[in-house]
């Protein structure tokens, strides 16, 4: 007559890398929105007789979640059976993307000493968490050699969303301490931080 059910799912962490330097693809740049003058630009970090380096890129994702539920039969014939269930289903939706470039001044003459090393980084992490009670029916047929399952239901609850940006520049110039600033190409003052609000989400 009644009876209890869980489900868990996952699928499990991925990770995927981009990795470019000037050894092999010698002109790199990186495109972004140029806020102050406002248009699109590209960042040049590497040109033959200028700079050399490269650019990476790294992205992380991890999804999962589940529910438990009561199960509680409201109509049964010789073929059919149709159960009413109740409970509650959460999931997890985390992905990171990571992008740095570094350059290195080979050029002689110009307003950047020679050797100069700058290494841009910019970081973004999400993190997406769902809480939710859940209400539905569960359906069964079985005659014979034909066999059907059905499950419909809806889950009512609330999406927990965070976001953290942060960026760095650091600047070396030969014989010289580092220079570090708290921007990346990307990741700005304007942009940067950690931001977090509450969605109601229907499943």
């Amino acid at each position: 007559m009644c009876g209890v059910g869980t489900r868990l799912y996952t699928l499990g962490s991925n990770t995927s890398n981009f990795d470019v330097t000037s050894d092999t693809v010698p002109i790199l740049t990186r495109p972004f929105d140029n806020v102050t003058l406002g248009r699109q630009d590209s960042d040049v970090v590497t040109y033959p007789g200028s700079t050399t380096g490269g650019i990476s890129v790294q992205t992380n994702s991890r999804v999962g979640g589940g529910d438990v539920f009561y199960r509680r039969m409201c109509f049964q014939d010789a073929c059919h059976r149709i159960d009413f269930i109740a409970g509650y289903q959460f999931a997890k939706i985390d992905q990171d993307l990571r992008i740095s470039s570094n350059r290195t001044m080979i050029a002689t003459g110009g307003t950047i000493a020679f050797g100069t090393v700058v290494e841009n980084r910019d970081i973004f992490d999400t993190e997406n968490t769902y809480n939710a009670g859940e209400l539905g029916l569960m359906a069964e047929y079985d005659r014979g050699c034909i066999t059907w399952n059905l499950l419909a239901k809806v889950g009512l609850g609330k999406m927990s969303q965070r976001l953290q940006v942060n960026g760095s520049t650091v600047t070396t110039v030969p014989g010289q301490a580092p220079v570090v600033t708290s921007q990346g190409l990307l990741a700005l003052d304007s942009n940067s931080g950690t931001f977090e609000r509450n969605v109601f989400t229907v499943s």
